[in-house]
């Protein structure tokens, strides 16, 4: 399982080496230079780079457990959905990682001190990757016994399209107040604070802190769900594991 573990890793490293590379130059720059349009630049950078590692995170998990590729790793004494959990594990430490590194370029070009803000960039993030990994993967559980892959995307990307809308729905219920200034995304505002909804960041203007345990709770009453309807899938469903690529 080591060895399996580390092939794995550096198999991942490698696939997102260029991305961390970028990052870690404009981190370098905001350091050591005062450059007038880094800001603009970085988060135009970091919000495209960051929805790709994501799509390309969620579409690894795709191809492994609903197309049934990489043989290798199938030919390995091991369940499909543990090897599922221990990609998604790892997966989701570099999208973490990846995300810390935008975290402390966004405080140097901003003249703050390094962890400024971290409790939106810290442990909020981390349930926030758990959150969407955990779903994915029981919509992957979901449509495994289809045996169209063309049907099987369009209804996975229905499935969390509709677990991204109803955390958007309950976290709407759980604030009492109307939030009118937000942005899906990436902002340059200092004043606004992201919140995480699934996969989904959203910058609100706000000098309160009030959304982020709402939003935090909303992933974890989601994902505790996900996990147990996972089981009791898998417990009550026989699973077709034949290849479909």
């Amino acid at each position: 399982m080591t060895r399996l573990i580390y092939n794995m890793s550096k198999k991942l490293l490698f696939a997102v080496a260029i991305p961390f590379f970028i990052e870690l130059i404009l981190l370098i720059i905001a350091a050591n230079f005062n450059f007038e349009h880094l800001k603009l630049i970085h988060i135009m950078w970091f919000a495209v780079s960051t929805t790709i590692l994501t799509l390309a995170v969620a579409f690894d998990n795709f191809k492994f457990y609903y197309l049934g590729e990489d043989d290798l790793l199938h030919l390995l004494p091991y369940s499909n959905e543990l090897l599922l959990f221990i990609k998604s594990l790892m997966s989701g430490i570099v999208l973490w990682c990846y995300s810390f590194l935008g975290f402390l370029a966004i405080n140097l070009i901003d003249k703050e001190n390094l962890l400024h803000n971290f409790q939106f960039f810290g442990y909020q993030k981390i349930i926030s990757v758990i959150s969407f990994l955990t779903m994915f993967n029981l919509s992957l559980l979901i449509i495994k016994n289809i045996r169209s892959p063309k049907i099987g995307i369009l209804v996975c990307l229905l499935i969390n399209m509709l677990f991204i809308g109803l955390s958007i729905y309950l976290f709407k219920l759980s604030v009492n107040t109307q939030i009118s200034n937000w942005i899906i995304g990436f902002s340059g505002n200092a004043q606004a604070y992201p919140i995480y909804l699934n996969i989904l960041q959203i910058q609100i203007v706000s000098s309160s802190f009030q959304y982020s345990m709402p939003a935090c709770l909303i992933n974890i009453l989601l994902t505790t769900l996900s996990l147990i309807l996972f089981v009791i899938i898998k417990k009550t469903i026989t699973i077709n594991y034949l290849r479909l690529s």
